[in-house]
C-alpha cells in the first residue's frame, strides 16, 4: 500500500525545497514497511500470522519520529501492541496485556468483519489513500490542499467497524481527523482541533524528521 508522503507535504518544507509535492508516494526500498513491522512484531512475541487476530495497523508520529502501531489478539489469551520504528525497525515499544471477559464481545465483532481489510494491499482494492483524501480535502482545505500535512495514516478496528484513518493538519492552524469506513468509503467521524502551541514542537520535530530545517 503507499504511504502518506507525510511532512514533505508541508508548507515550510516547500518553501525550503522550492517543490511541489506528492500526495502519495512508494515506501523507498530501504525503509521498513507495514508487513516488515508485522513480521517483526509477530517474531518479538514469538507468533505466526494464522494465529493472531490484527486490529490496528497505524502509521504515525511519536515524539517526532515516524512508527508504525501494530495491535493483534491471540484470542482469549493476550492482546499485543507495538510501537516500531519505521527507519531502522527499531521496537521502541511493545505490551502484552492478559485477556479479559469483556474482550470476548469485541473480539465477535471483530470477525464479523472481513480480516482481509488488515492485509493492506487487499484494503486498497476496497478503498485507496487519494479518494480519501480528495474527501478530506473538499471538506476542509480546497483551497489550500497544498499547505495540508499529512501525519497519520491507516486501519484499526474502531467502535464496532474497520475504518481507515487519515489525519492532516494546517500549521499554525487546525488539525483534522478523518475516519472512513472500509466496506463503503462513506466519513464516518471527522473531527477537527484548533491548533496549540505544543503543536508546534510536534510540527518542528516531524519537519526534522524528514530532514527539513527552519
Amino acid at each position: 500500500m503507499k504511504k502518506i508522503a507525510l511532512a514533505t507535504m508541508l508548507s515550510a518544507a516547500m518553501m525550503i525545497t522550492g517543490v511541489t509535492p506528492a500526495f502519495a508516494e512508494s515506501t523507498p526500498e530501504d525503509q521498513v514497511t507495514f508487513n516488515d513491522a508485522v513480521e517483526i512484531a509477530l517474531k518479538d512475541a514469538g507468533l505466526q500470522k494464522d494465529s493472531v487476530t490484527f486490529n490496528k495497523k497505524m502509521h504515525t508520529y511519536e515524539d517526532g519520529m515516524p512508527v508504525y502501531e501494530i495491535q493483534f489478539l491471540v484470542p482469549g489469551e493476550t492482546r499485543y501492541e507495538y510501537v516500531i520504528d519505521d527507519k531502522t525497525g527499531e521496537i521502541r515499544e511493545k505490551d502484552a496485556e492478559s485477556w479479559e471477559a469483556e474482550d470476548d464481545a469485541d473480539y465477535a465483532a471483530l470477525l464479523a468483519e472481513s480480516q482481509n481489510l488488515f492485509d493492506f494491499e487487499a484494503a486498497e482494492t476496497q478503498i485507496v489513500v487519494m479518494p480519501a483524501s480528495s474527501t478530506l480535502i473538499d471538506e476542509c482545505a480546497r483551497e489550500r490542499q497544498t499547505e495540508l500535512a499529512y501525519y497519520k495514516d491507516g486501519i484499526e478496528y474502531d467502535d464496532g467497524r474497520i475504518v481507515y484513518v487519515l489525519c492532516a493538519m494546517l500549521p499554525t492552524e487546525m488539525k483534522f481527523e478523518y475516519k472512513f469506513d472500509m466496506k463503503t468509503g462513506d466519513v464516518v467521524e471527522s473531527e477537527k482541533e484548533e491548533w496549540e502551541a505544543e503543536d508546534n514542537a510536534e510540527y518542528r520535530e516531524i519537519l526534522e524528521s524528514h530532514g527539513f530545517t527552519q
